[in-house]
């Protein structure tokens, strides 16, 4: 019975039939190729994460967005930032921007905040952002304002409220909607 299949599949093979069926083959897999690239412009899952992190993102800073007119706090503020030479003095950007070598009112370096401690804790990170967000403002109480810190801190929650979608996104796997 092999041996009548092997002579019957000879006597089905024509001339040209193994160019025609090498072709039907490149089409096959250009199809395929292009089946694959469609279905990867049709996977919404992408798109639904970025628009939930651009909605996450505007949410937040809409919900925060009312503390940029607030002022320092009577808690810890004044400890930190408005008496804390290490915050005060001219930000090593505004000096390099500007080429001041002269010595400022509160004359400290960036190697100061990784040796001193502020209000019993040692939290150079931190002092170092503070730093990079002083201003001087002739109009504002202490000549220093609040806004600045208070926009760094929305752009703070901004970026841990993305992360945890992504962790629940990722933790649900890559299915939100679940």
């Amino acid at each position: 019975m092999a041996a009548k299949k092997k002579k019957s599949s000879k006597k089905g093979v024509k001339k040209g039939t193994k160019s025609s069926a090498k072709s039907e083959k490149k089409v096959k897999k250009t199809v395929s190729k292009k089946k694959v690239i469609t279905e990867k412009k049709k996977d919404p899952k992408h798109i639904f994460l970025i628009l939930a992190c651009l909605v996450l993102a505007l949410t937040t800073y809409f919900v925060y967005a009312g503390a940029l007119d607030n002022e320092f706090v009577d808690w810890d503020d004044y400890a930190y930032v408005i008496d804390n030479n290490l915050i005060r003095a001219d930000s090593d950007i505004s000096q390099v921007r500007t080429l001041n070598t002269e010595p400022g009112a509160y004359t400290t370096t960036t190697g100061d905040v990784f040796k001193r401690i502020v209000s019993l804790n040692y939290h150079p990170l931190t002092i170092l952002t503070m730093r990079w967000n002083n201003n001087v403002c002739s109009e504002c109480m202490n000549g220093i304002s609040a806004e600045p810190f208070i926009r760094w801190n929305i752009y703070l929650h901004i970026l841990n409220s993305i992360l945890v979608l992504l962790l629940i996104y990722w933790m649900s796997r890559k299915n939100l909607l679940a």
